[in-house]
């Protein structure tokens, strides 16, 4: 059944109001995951366009040097909060 409350950015919000993360924390974890859903979106457009069939890939080479950069940066970023989230969890 679809619940209005499924979206990434609803669980990310009650994953702060139970304390598990603070606010900061949770506005850039929702940041970074429009940004995923962009970049791969584009990507399938441009399979798409190319007669490649599409994924959830992006290809690297197609970003500036500043935003491959950007972007390890903030995959660094969320793979800190998730090992911080599992360790409270566990």
């Amino acid at each position: 059944m679809f619940c209005a409350r499924d979206g990434v950015a609803d669980r990310i919000s009650d994953v702060t109001a139970a304390g598990k993360i603070g606010g900061g924390d949770a506005l850039e974890l929702i940041r970074f995951h429009e940004q995923a859903l962009s970049l791969i979106l584009h990507q399938q457009l441009e399979n798409m366009r190319d007669g490649v069939r599409s994924s959830s890939r992006v290809d690297m080479r197609v970003l500036s040097r500043r935003e491959r950069k950007a972007l390890m940066r903030e995959l660094s970023y969320l793979c800190e909060i998730t090992r911080d989230i599992r360790s409270l969890i566990s």
